[in-house]
């Protein structure tokens, strides 16, 4: 059994669609530079790379629980182990290259990353970490702030094939995932009003998140039904487009007037629901415009582009230093050369040695 999806499977419209989400979060990093007034609409509107985060969550739920079913629960145990070892070659090199980049950068005299902290995040924990201790004087955690979504999806990559293989993929599991996900607003509710001291972090731990993942689990599982539907063939662009509309232009507005009490009850959920728009409009229509040129190649080095772009954006001396358009410039570099020269000779080593095994059922 391959562990890796075959390349006649590879949706290039995902690939584009990771890069539309990259670039929003570009965006908002890039805008915190610009001097904008923070509880006005342009603010709340630049302030919306979580929404881009939230796609990037969809895609993996829709990604890892189709490439699951279709390589590696039949395996068993040994499945997923092969499961386990590719997403640690996929995502460990370029995050560990990056936390040397911000060591370095301490040792040469610029702002200091706490090594506790970068326990934390290389932990898989940041997402969880403001539970147990207050940032220490004089160091940054701007650096690693980004990386509570790493944190979110290793925790997801962990405990979700156990699910999988536990309960299978059929219909009492998703009679479960469709309530977890319509309990999740109130669970946020619940973190905000039972546990003060996680407020900050409501929109970052899995618990409180799983609605993003989920949904993305449940349209993979349900896949066969939705390919097949008429509406979902002949209406997911018009789907698409009234969801972005309200996500990406009202929901600002909504944020702006309500706060919490719009984005702790539907305003995660609308997100939620606009990502797995997405990715079935992306997965039957797959326009040329996304799964090709630009977007396409942004979003093969959307990974390491999300890990450095952190590290030249927002309201940092580096920033200032070289102007924003500069250190994007920059940043798209940096991420691109950590793709080519990092992530792609860890998937070929990864192939090479591992790709062609076949894994016999536990």
């Amino acid at each position: 059994m391959d562990n890796r999806l075959e390349p006649k499977e590879r949706l290039l419209g995902i690939d584009g669609l990771r890069g539309l989400a990259v670039l929003w979060v570009l965006l908002e990093h890039a805008g915190r530079s610009w001097g904008l007034v923070p509880g006005t609409y342009a603010y709340e509107w630049v302030n919306r790379g979580g929404l881009g985060v939230t796609v990037f969550f969809g895609i993996s739920g829709f990604v890892i629980t189709r490439l699951l079913v279709r390589h590696h629960l039949e395996a068993g145990v040994n499945g997923l182990a092969a499961f386990w070892r590719a997403r640690a070659v996929r995502l460990m090199p370029a995050f560990l290259v990056y936390l040397a980049g911000l060591w370095i950068m301490g040792w040469l005299g610029g702002p200091q990353v706490a090594p506790t902290d970068m326990a934390w995040s290389g932990c898989g924990a940041w997402n969880y970490r403001g539970l147990f201790r207050a940032a220490e004087n004089g160091a940054s955690t701007w650096f690693l702030g980004h990386t509570w979504s790493l944190s979110l999806e290793q925790q997801f990559y962990l405990g979700w094939p156990l699910v999988l293989l536990a309960l299978g993929s059929g219909q009492r599991l998703r009679v479960v995932m469709v309530a977890l996900i319509l309990l999740s607003p109130a669970i946020r509710v619940a973190s905000y009003f039972f546990q003060p001291e996680t407020r900050g972090m409501i929109g970052m731990m899995i618990h409180t998140r799983l609605d993003a993942m989920l949904s993305g689990c449940l349209l993979a599982l349900c896949e066969s039904t939705w390919r097949s539907h008429p509406v979902a063939v002949r209406y997911a662009g018009l789907w698409v487009a009234l969801a972005a509309l309200f996500c990406v232009f009202l929901a600002p507005a909504f944020g702006q007037h309500y706060r919490g009490g719009y984005w702790l009850t539907i305003g995660f959920m609308l997100d939620s629901l606009l990502a797995i728009l997405l990715v079935v409009w992306a997965t039957i229509w797959s326009p040329n415009w996304l799964a090709s040129g630009v977007l396409l190649w942004v979003g093969r080095i959307s990974y390491s582009l999300y890990l450095w772009q952190q590290f030249f954006l927002g309201d940092t001396l580096i920033t200032r230093a070289l102007s924003w358009p500069m250190a994007l410039a920059v940043a798209v570099g940096v991420g691109a050369a950590s793709y080519y020269c990092v992530e792609l000779p860890a998937q070929r080593w990864h192939a090479a040695h591992w790709g062609g095994s076949r894994l016999k059922p536990s």
